[in-house]
């Protein structure tokens, strides 16, 4: 650990919390308590289909990623490469909206609505590690499974991480290894702020980058990349926001430990588009 960064070990005893739940908490820590200490379960919406969706697609490209690059050769043009990862994407894009057919149906959500919104976000995916791959392909001259032994940055998708230490876990959208170096990238649609990362963002990429010190990983920054402008924001990690991560962390197991129900969200378009309104208004002191 560099030297002016608070020690982490020992420092908390329980039970592990998600990454996401510091951001639910900075969202709304009421609904948060709803769902995580009282077991309220927000309807399926759209967003959340697409999540999953999401989540399970890149996996599966993460396991089938060291067979596409050991099947490019010396001959495979851009357009080529990027054709193979499409392909690849697009069958296990298919395979995931099919075997959620029933549930879908069950909710009345079309799988068509689903594909428009998570194709062009999986073709740009697509273009980003043939692009990366090229770029390495150029330089090295290298190919099959030399090239896979030989390729930087390796790209790690739905990358699990969990530290006793932190009482945190979660899964990091993606990690850039390069040179022994680990940075986290958290997907995002929507766009960048004018300045910086929205706050929710800027803890969450920050709680990935603690995590991977944590686990005896060099991390020097961390990215957010917001989708819809294809802009990467970069954070680098410093003891105020290491300090603020270790905080926000005994706000939230306090929170989930405790019987205090937090007050109602005073922003009234939070209250509008939340799935658990009905089961917030209803309840009244602590439980």
């Amino acid at each position: 650990m560099r030297a002016g960064f608070i020690n982490l070990k020992n420092l908390f005893s329980q039970s592990l919390i998600y990454v996401t739940a510091l951001s639910d908490y900075l969202y709304c820590p009421r609904k948060l308590f709803l769902a995580k200490r009282l077991g309220f379960v927000e309807p399926p919406k759209q967003a959340l289909i697409f999540g999953s969706v999401k989540h399970e697609v890149m996996d599966q490209i993460n396991k089938s990623e060291e067979e596409i690059v050991g099947s490019v050769t010396k001959d495979y043009s851009l357009q080529e490469i990027t054709s193979v990862y499409k392909k690849k994407y697009y069958q296990l894009l298919i395979n995931s909206l099919r075997s959620r057919k029933f549930m879908l149906k069950k909710l009345n959500i079309d799988p068509l609505l689903i594909f428009r919104e998570a194709w062009p976000f999986f073709q740009r995916e697509a273009s980003f590690r043939a692009e990366n791959l090229q770029s390495f392909i150029q330089e090295k001259k290298v190919y099959g499974k030399e090239l896979w032994d030989a390729l930087t940055p390796k790209l790690l998708t739905e990358f699990a991480v969990r530290s006793e230490s932190l009482s945190l876990c979660g899964v990091i959208d993606r990690v850039e290894i390069n040179q022994g170096l680990f940075t986290p990238v958290e997907l995002k649609t929507g766009k960048a702020p004018k300045e910086g990362l929205w706050p929710n963002h800027r803890i969450q990429i920050a709680a990935y980058m603690l995590l991977l010190q944590d686990c005896q990983k060099k991390v020097n920054e961390g990215v957010v990349h917001y989708l819809d402008t294809n802009q990467r924001v970069k954070i680098v990690m410093n003891p105020f926001i290491q300090e603020e991560v270790i905080e926000l962390i005994k706000k939230v197991n306090g929170l989930l430990s405790g019987h205090t129900l937090p007050k109602i969200c005073e922003e009234t378009k939070k209250c509008a588009s939340c799935g658990l309104r009905e089961q917030c208004f209803s309840l009244k002191g602590d439980c």
